[in-house]
């Protein structure tokens, strides 16, 4: 029997540093895109959006609100528009459950401490100026045929809130929102719209513990605007409507 070995070894070469590359060089397209076939453009496009609001954290008053915005985009990203805020009116299940409970005590007594949301300056209108961001579109396949086009945007406003005092003049207050959404869009034109929205405003704390009310009066007397704490409300506000492109 006979064996034989072989031995390999491995041979180093080097090339002078004047020979090596010194720069990378990548392709320069003359017209990039960030998507291909793009179906829905919003570059010189007025966009008209109308939802319906929901505050999940507003403890006294109606948590429902409408609102409406009207946008222009010079290009696929950025754009300009204003928008409006209606709240409705009226008291929430706790509001109405302290209001009545404050009632109940006032018939028999007289109470130092009543509480009525509704005799304090509440949100009525607001609206903004804001920038919109649109930074990221793209496509959802939900079969081989049906194609979703959605988009991610969010939006900044400065502007201002009414608030109504009974039959007094409405109170102007400063206020801001912010917030992000998402469209999901039927066609070039239609689309399905939801986000999240932060409202941020200066204005008045309904909780006011001179109130009173005795048994000899038909109703409490409104207390003045002045006579209300001031202070700086976060709202949170779930939302969702439609939008229309022109």
């Amino acid at each position: 029997m006979a064996v034989v070995s072989i031995t390999v070894q491995g041979a180093v070469i080097q090339f002078p540093d004047q020979e090596l590359a010194s720069e990378y060089v990548f392709p320069v397209f003359k017209d990039p895109k960030a998507v291909m076939n793009r179906d829905v453009t919003l570059s010189k496009r007025v966009e008209l959006r109308l939802s319906h609001a929901l505050r999940t954290d507003e403890p006294f008053y109606s948590p429902y609100s409408a609102s409406a915005s009207l946008a222009f985009y010079w290009n696929e990203s950025h754009g300009i528009g204003i928008s409006g805020l209606f709240f409705f009116p009226g008291l929430s299940s706790t509001g109405n459950l302290l209001k009545k409970d404050g009632v109940k005590k006032a018939s028999t007594k007289t109470v130092d401490s009543y509480f009525d949301a509704g005799l304090a300056p509440a949100p009525f209108l607001a609206g903004f100026v804001n920038y919109q961001f649109s930074p990221l579109y793209g496509k959802i396949s939900i079969t081989k045929t049906l194609v979703f086009n959605f988009a991610l945007y969010s939006f900044f406003g400065l502007g201002v809130m009414n608030l109504k005092h009974g039959d007094a003049p409405l109170i102007t207050i400063p206020a801001s929102h912010f917030g992000i959404g998402q469209r999901f869009y039927f066609n070039r034109y239609f689309a399905l719209d939801g986000g999240i929205d932060f409202l941020l405003y200066y204005g008045a704390n309904p909780v006011l513990g001179s109130l009173k009310w005795t048994p000899q009066q038909n109703a409490p007397v409104r207390p003045a605007y002045s006579a209300f704490k001031k202070d700086i409300f976060l709202r949170f506000l779930a939302r969702v409507g439609i939008t229309i492109l022109l």
